[in-house]
């Protein structure tokens, strides 16, 4: 009596054995070429044999186990890949480079807004200036006219009181 293995089909001569063959941990390979028993249990790859599931499952982008690439989702299963890759990542370069092209445009905008602000409040300090300025000059105009009225009306003292000495000088005569 045999017995035969219905996977891979190997002939046992006892059916014990084709027990034991079967109930080993390692499953035995089947020998039809299209059936794949070895899927990935993150995503939808299957495989013919164990060690090319090993094999994917240290890059398998839904492996939530690996460690992942910000950039570009690469999966890495080791730590010090992932920092290789990330030293020569194309899309974090571009994204870095992007990064710092705005920062620069904003930091020339920033620059340029100081800019102006310094320039108006140079023009505003400068229009203050020209109003004091303007105002000074009004104060001073009124007070030179006072003074040349006050000047005026000295000088027309004066001659009042020479006149009047004048007439005392020709009283104490007589």
């Amino acid at each position: 009596m045999t017995a035969i293995c219905d996977r891979c089909e190997k002939d046992f001569k006892q059916e014990w054995r084709l027990e034991r063959h079967q109930k080993r941990k390692k499953l035995c390979k089947s020998k039809t070429n299209d059936e794949k028993e070895f899927k990935c249990k993150d995503c939808d790859s299957s495989f013919k044999r164990n060690w090319h599931l090993t094999r994917h499952l240290k890059t398998c982008k839904k492996n939530k186990n690996g460690y992942k690439c910000d950039f570009c989702d690469k999966v890495f299963t080791r730590k010090y890949d992932l920092t290789r890759h990330l030293k020569i990542c194309k899309i974090k370069k571009e994204k870095e480079k992007e990064k710092e092209k705005e920062e620069r445009e904003r930091l020339e905008e920033k620059e340029k807004e100081n800019d102006f602000t310094k320039l108006k409040k140079e023009i505003d300090s400068l229009h203050i200036s020209q109003f004091a300025t303007k105002t000074i000059i009004m104060q001073l105009k009124e007070e030179r006219e006072k003074s040349n009225k006050e000047l005026r009306f000295l000088k027309e003292e004066i001659k009042t009181l020479k006149e009047e000495i004048k007439i005392l000088k020709e009283k104490t005569k007589k």
